[in-house]
């Protein structure tokens, strides 16, 4: 079952589609003899709903896709069932609502942080729902506290500046009545740019600092060092498409 799924995974990543479906659903044919032979092992529930998930990612048709996340989810709830103790299960059946739209992800995610408390990735995951206004989510406060946690229990992660940066500050628009340029402003640009600056420092050779940083000049209308910034993208990857635009 291990071994299809893993190959599946393989498939996909190379656009082989067809294929991957048809290994996912071998994986999946075998995960469901595990959960039947053994009810009680939440592992193998859990590895069923992984290759539901999986075979979701290769559907073609919405309606398919969502069936194998339905199904993706029961999996996860019942392997939350036999071990409610394990942060890993809520975080991944918040995935799969995630996908589906649905607003208890929030709830599962929260569990998730309850039991896992010093999951950076988590904490920085639960700050972009919070920021992104998923489902009617959008709460600056809590985007901040998530991001703010995660640098707290990794201070050398330039993820965790990038996010808190992205999350920081209130900001005024304002609209130039001749040209209708809009731009923006930030009551603490200062601090936001040091986030930006330290993750840059801690990942001189990613692209992903310089990026962002470019947009938050491009939104205070600082041109000169916003273009200074994709100069720097394009120079780590030429063919970048969307710094070229």
């Amino acid at each position: 079952a291990q071994a299809f799924y893993r190959v599946a995974l393989l498939q996909t990543a190379i656009g082989d589609s067809e294929d991957a479906k048809a290994s996912y659903q071998s994986s999946i044919e075998r995960f469901k003899k595990l959960t039947e032979k053994h009810p009680d092992r939440s592992d193998y529930f859990q590895q069923l709903g992984e290759a539901y998930a999986g075979l979701s990612n290769v559907l073609p048709e919405w309606s398919d896709a969502k069936n194998a996340l339905d199904m993706s989810r029961g999996a996860y709830a019942r392997a939350i069932e036999l071990d409610p103790e394990k942060a890993a299960y809520y975080l991944a059946r918040g995935d799969i609502g995630m996908r589906l739209v649905d607003p208890s992800s929030l709830n599962d995610y929260e569990r998730a942080i309850a039991l896992d408390s010093q999951n950076v990735q988590l904490r920085l995951r639960l700050s972009r729902v919070y920021r992104n206004n998923t489902f009617g989510s959008r709460d600056r406060r809590k985007a901040i506290e998530h991001a703010e946690k995660a640098l707290a229990l990794d201070p050398s992660n330039p993820e965790c500046h990038l996010q808190l940066a992205a999350v920081l500050g209130k900001r005024t628009v304002t609209i130039d009545s001749n040209t209708r340029q809009t731009t923006e402003s930030y009551s603490n640009a200062e601090q936001i740019l040091d986030h930006y600056a330290r993750a840059i420092e801690l990942a001189p050779r990613q692209a992903k600092g310089y990026r962002e940083r470019a947009g938050f000049y491009v939104r205070t209308g600082d041109y000169q060092r916003a273009i200074a910034d994709i100069d720097r993208v394009l120079e780590l990857h030429p063919e970048d498409r969307s710094a070229l635009a």
